[in-house]
């Protein structure tokens, strides 16, 4: 579909990005996980499941490998920041 072969891609994202596809592609399911689990009430073996972890402590692993936390950790640190940010007033950058 991309006009290329499986080897060009890789080199040129090794080139390009420093990562393997494989690489590239985890690190971006991982950033939706941050948000998933910042922003809504999924369960983390849902949000697991449909980021296509093959299962909740595969997933786990994971998360914690790349951001030294755990992701029922991560969510509590962001829903407690969330809300102590939604309790601090508006201030006008001005």
């Amino acid at each position: 579909m991309l006009g290329t072969n499986e080897k060009r891609l890789s080199r040129a994202f090794r080139e390009n990005l420093g990562q393997t596809v494989f690489e590239y592609l985890r690190e971006e399911r991982l950033r939706v996980v941050q948000t998933l689990l910042s922003t809504t009430p999924l369960s983390i073996a849902s949000i697991a499941e449909e980021m296509g972890f093959s299962s909740a402590a595969n997933f786990a692993t994971a998360f914690r490998e790349r951001f030294d936390v755990t992701p029922s950790t991560y969510r509590e640190e962001h829903r407690i920041q969330g809300a102590a940010d939604s309790n601090q007033p508006a201030t006008d950058a001005d």
